[in-house]
């Protein structure tokens, strides 16, 4: 989807919690094509780091016409061993994450945004 909206002359900020060389390799990728792409990290689970995330994007870019999400976690076990920790982990990365980022904390994202999830 982002590599669709890039192509598309979108400007693209890469979100990553962990994985900075790949964000890093995935911006380098973007920017290959021509298409402004930076990388921001945060942990998606916390409400004010996606605060401070969606800040430092609205300062680089200025605007945002889309939010395309695809967090998640991916820690496999056999579900016997699943815990009410580690469901209650897995919503807020996949649910509230998204729903933090498309309400926008502390006010309304200008121009009304699509969101995605892919």
């Amino acid at each position: 989807m982002a590599r669709a909206l890039a192509e598309r002359g979108y400007g693209i900020a890469v979100h990553y919690h962990e994985s900075a060389d790949a964000a890093l390799e995935t911006v380098d990728e973007f920017q290959r094509l021509g298409t402004e792409a930076a990388a921001f990290a945060a942990d998606v689970a916390d409400e004010r780091a996606v605060a401070r995330l969606f800040a430092q994007v609205m300062d680089r870019f200025g605007r945002l016409d889309a939010l395309v999400t695809a967090a998640a976690v991916w820690e496999p076990k056999p579900l016997e061993e699943v815990t009410a920790d580690d469901v209650c982990r897995q919503f807020c990365i996949t649910r509230w994450a998204r729903s933090c980022a498309a309400s926008r904390p502390g006010g309304s994202w200008p121009g009304s945004p699509r969101v995605v999830r892919s």
